[in-house]
């Protein structure tokens, strides 16, 4: 673990542990700050904030998920977002899209090789690849594509 100081300015710059904190592996409290008594960093977090008693800290930065025995903040992994997931749906849906207006485009050139009269236009709606979240997560700006 560490417990370090931030900055160069004089006077205090590191934290202040009070009874019975226990501090996991590879965690780091950085800063002038207090962590209350009986309180619990989870290895690996990253704590730059002050942290009441009787709490439980984990994540980067760290969270507060307990509270005198209270969850306050649950980490249901289960039901956190899936980014990836809902970008590969969003990618599959414009793919059937796709694949329809190909059907569709293929079938209108058959018609007309036949030399029958098409029944209906040829055209499809356009769409473009404008979707926020697959944007998003490939870390583009839609200012940038228009």
């Amino acid at each position: 673990m560490t417990l370090g100081g931030t900055g160069k300015a004089h006077g205090k710059r590191h934290p202040t542990l009070d009874a019975n904190v226990v501090v996991g592996a590879g965690a780091k409290v950085l800063g002038a700050i207090s962590v209350g008594a009986n309180t619990r960093i989870g290895a690996g977090s990253v704590l730059l904030r002050d942290v009441a008693p009787d709490s439980t800290v984990v994540g980067i930065p760290g969270r507060v998920i307990h509270q005198s025995g209270v969850r306050i903040d649950p980490l249901e992994h289960s039901a956190l977002p899936d980014a990836e997931a809902r970008v590969i749906r969003n990618l599959m849906e414009r793919i059937d899209h796709l694949e329809g207006e190909l059907a569709r485009t293929q079938a209108c050139l058959r018609e007309l090789a036949a030399g029958r009269p098409l029944q209906e236009p040829c055209r499809g709606d356009a769409q473009n690849l404008k979707d926020r979240e697959i944007l998003e997560f490939l870390g583009d700006s839609s200012e940038r594509n228009s």
